[in-house]
C-alpha cells in the first residue's frame, strides 16, 4: 500500500492524470458542498466550522474549487509527506 501510494503521488506530481479526472473530482467536491445545507446536522457543522476555523462561505469555496488548475494539483502534490503509517491487525 505504501509503495502504491508513493507511485500515485509521483504520477500526480508528474501530471499523469487527465483533465477529465480533475473535472470529475471537482464536480464531486462541488456536489458535496452544495448538499451541505440540506440537513440540520450539516448546517450546524457548517456554521461551527466557519466560526472555529474562520472558513469561507460555501459560495467562495466553490469558486475557488472551480478555478483549480492541473498545475495547482501538481504543485500541491509536491508538498505531501507520509508522516505515519499504521498497520491494523485483527479478526473481523
Amino acid at each position: 500500500v505504501v509503495k502504491l501510494t508513493k507511485e500515485i503521488i509521483n504520477k500526480v506530481i508528474d501530471g499523469n492524470f487527465s483533465d477529465g479526472d480533475l473535472a470529475d473530482s471537482k464536480m464531486e467536491i462541488l456536489f458535496s458542498l452544495s448538499s451541505v445545507l440540506e440537513s440540520n446536522r450539516s448546517i450546524i457543522e457548517y456554521y461551527y466550522g466557519m466560526e472555529m476555523f474562520h472558513s469561507a462561505v460555501i459560495e467562495e469555496r466553490m469558486k475557488k474549487i472551480e478555478n483549480i488548475k492541473k498545475e495547482d494539483i501538481m504543485e500541491f502534490a509536491k508538498k505531501i509527506e507520509m508522516k505515519a503509517i499504521f498497520f491494523l491487525k485483527g479478526d473481523l
